[in-house]
């Protein structure tokens, strides 16, 4: 263990870990911050790298990881992340509302029972897709809910022919 205490950044706790270790024959070091948000959200970061022979800092490659994960580190900005919950909330409390109005009655008038669409290529029909529309049956779908509906659909197609000139 190379490093472990606590610092602070802008109004922050943040822990910093350091640990050298060896995988086969390549020793790495492992940085690692944990930035205190607030009493229940932490965010860590993490920077492994290529670690040095001898003592801590005195390999060219492992001072630059540790300056490079310093920097990053001192440079983190917590936001104040009240509007974005705020509008979590509204979110939240829009969908219950419109769970409120979804019927069965509601869905009903909503589908389209039977319809065709018409495939165009180059301004010409090539084709049709015919969708129908039909409540959900369980016993069917094997799915139960409110809301759910069954689809079927089948597509006719006339290839076209093109001609080159020349």
């Amino acid at each position: 263990m190379l490093r472990s205490d606590v610092i602070n950044v802008e109004s922050s706790y943040v822990g910093m870990i350091a640990v050298r270790f060896t995988i086969g024959a390549q020793r790495w070091l492992r940085q690692q911050a944990i930035v205190q948000g607030n009493e229940h959200l932490y965010y860590i970061f993490n920077l492994t790298s290529p670690a040095g022979k001898g003592e801590p800092g005195a390999d060219p490659v492992e001072r630059a990881a540790v300056e490079a994960f310093t920097a990053m580190i001192d440079s983190v900005k917590l936001i104040d992340r009240s509007d974005i919950k705020r509008e979590q909330d509204d979110r939240l409390f829009r969908t219950r509302n419109l769970f409120l109005y979804w019927t069965p009655q509601k869905f009903a008038d909503l589908m389209v029972p039977k319809q065709y669409l018409r495939i165009i290529q180059e301004g010409k029909e090539v084709g049709y897709t015919y969708v129908e529309e039909m409540p959900n049956d369980p016993k069917l779908t094997g799915v139960d809910g409110l809301g759910r509906r069954c689809t079927s659909d089948r597509t006719g197609w006339r290839p076209t022919r093109r001609t080159t000139s020349g």
